[in-house]
């Protein structure tokens, strides 16, 4: 890029400053939906300690709702192979 001087280098200044934070931006509001939609199980934060998790769910949620499914699926099985027999 050639460089310039006067009102033109602040234009193309303001113009790049303006870019970078219209992606900050969307990365926060990003950030946001996905905090408010539960797709997002925990969240880092700095400390002067060192990082610190903080979950959103119990850690063992998934785990819960896995193995829930996972118990169910063979009642699911038997009653398909149930109608199907018949």
């Amino acid at each position: 890029m050639a460089s310039m001087s006067g009102p033109e280098e602040t234009r193309e200044r303001l113009l790049e400053r303006i870019e970078q934070l219209t992606m900050r931006l969307e990365d926060a509001e990003n950030t946001l939906q996905a905090i408010r939609q539960g797709e997002v199980d925990a969240l880092v934060v700095s400390d002067p300690g060192g990082p610190q998790v903080y979950t959103l769910r119990s850690a063992d949620h998934p785990y819960r709702t896995h193995d829930a499914d996972v118990s169910r699926a063979p009642l699911r099985n038997l009653g398909a192979a149930l109608c199907g027999a018949t």
